[in-house]
């Protein structure tokens, strides 16, 4: 429905689809059990917010905004 939406130029229907089907994605991406992020991940995070936390706060500003 997502790509066929958007082939017939419907922009409101694409977008509604696609937002749930994003939504969809997300939780099925978390995973059940909090871990620690790998080395590379984390030191990429730290680079890019200062620390985990912070990207975490970053998340949930970003999010609810």
């Amino acid at each position: 429905m997502i790509a066929e939406s958007r082939l017939r130029g419907e922009s409101k229907l694409f977008n509604n689809a696609a937002q749930t089907w994003n939504h969809a994605f997300f939780w099925q991406s978390m995973a059940p059990v909090a871990t620690e992020p790998a080395a590379t991940l984390r030191q990429a995070i730290d680079t890019a917010f200062g620390s985990l936390g912070a990207l975490g706060d970053v998340f949930v500003a970003e999010g609810t905004a």
